[in-house]
């Protein structure tokens, strides 16, 4: 069935709906509506139709006007390659259009530099312990700083993932990028922090009550009532968490412009190499697909220790 021939509205939307159903991942299957929406958008007509022409003039878009890094527009481009290539797949348009398009390299490290411990202090310590709100943004962050997990990750997380294995607390995630289940080990100062927001919690929110209390969000949204200093019962949102790591950035007086949602995870994974932790189980760790994009930033390490300014005899 080719699209110029057969295909109507009604068959090109359902394709477009399976592809997103077919990929495993919740975040995945979010991050590519949202691309192939604003590809439509901007097209003014079905992506199905779209040809290599429009595409290379999609991509010039993104570049010269827009002025996107080069990893933002793979990540767009990418998204409409791999839609096309599943309606090829699928019989119902003749060939992939974006294969034409030449995609731009992606730096795999984009951040220069991680939060020094210094300023990983004062983060921590900006948050106030005396409600409930701050207790779990203290247990948010410390999770976050303390094994490297995306924050998509740890907001879906629920209270019935925590667990101990041979003697060590867990969190297991089952909502990821790559769609695979990950053990987090639990530092110590983590799993106490947890532990004190969990108990605190309860007595405020009741959302464990009601129903099962494992299936309850381990991180609970914040109520509008009681000026932010409740909790509700639904999964605190990764907006949310981003807004509320703006707010504790700027009282510890952080840069604004490290004060986004990468930072946190590129800090874990950069102090876990610096502390000694082999590159593989830091790969575990933090969840990466390949071994090569945890290596980036072991490279980037041994380029600073191994700077030829730092031989220098005086």
């Amino acid at each position: 069935m080719m699209v110029e021939e057969i295909a109507t509205p009604a068959t090109l939307d359902a394709q477009i709906a399976l592809f997103l159903r077919v990929q495993r991942a919740v975040g995945t299957r979010g991050a590519y509506a949202r691309e192939l929406g604003i590809f439509a958008s901007w097209l003014g007509r079905h992506v199905a139709t779209a040809t290599l022409d429009d595409l290379v003039r999609y991509q010039e878009y993104l570049r010269d006007d827009r002025h996107f890094a080069p990893g933002t527009q793979l990540r767009k481009l990418s998204t409409l390659r791999a839609c096309y290539q599943f309606l090829v797949n699928q019989g119902v348009i003749a060939r992939n259009p974006a294969l034409g398009v030449r995609l731009p390299a992606k730096r795999v490290v984009r951040e220069s530099r991680a939060l020094s411990l210094e300023e990983i202090g004062a983060l921590l310590h900006a948050i106030p312990r005396a409600s409930v709100v701050g207790l779990r943004d203290h247990a948010l962050f410390r999770l976050l700083l303390g094994n490297g997990a995306r924050i998509s990750e740890v907001c879906a997380a629920r209270v019935g993932d925590l667990d101990t294995e041979l003697g060590y607390p867990v969190l297991r995630l089952s909502t990821t990028k790559n769609g695979k289940p990950r053990r987090l080990v639990l530092k110590p100062a983590t799993h106490a922090a947890i532990l004190a927001y969990l108990a605190t919690r309860g007595l405020v929110a009741g959302a464990e009550v009601s129903g099962d209390w494992r299936a309850a969000p381990l991180f609970l949204a914040t109520s509008r009532a009681g000026r932010g200093q409740r909790v509700a019962p639904g999964p605190l949102s990764r907006r949310a968490a981003l807004a509320r790591f703006t707010h504790y950035g700027a009282i510890a007086g952080l840069d604004a412009r490290l004060c986004h949602p990468h930072i946190l995870r590129h800090t874990a994974i950069t102090w876990a190499l610096v502390a000694g932790a082999d590159v593989a189980s830091v790969r575990d760790m933090a969840g990466h697909s390949s071994l090569a994009t945890t290596s980036a930033y072991a490279h980037s390490l041994d380029d600073l220790r191994d700077n030829a300014a730092l031989h220098l005899p005086y």
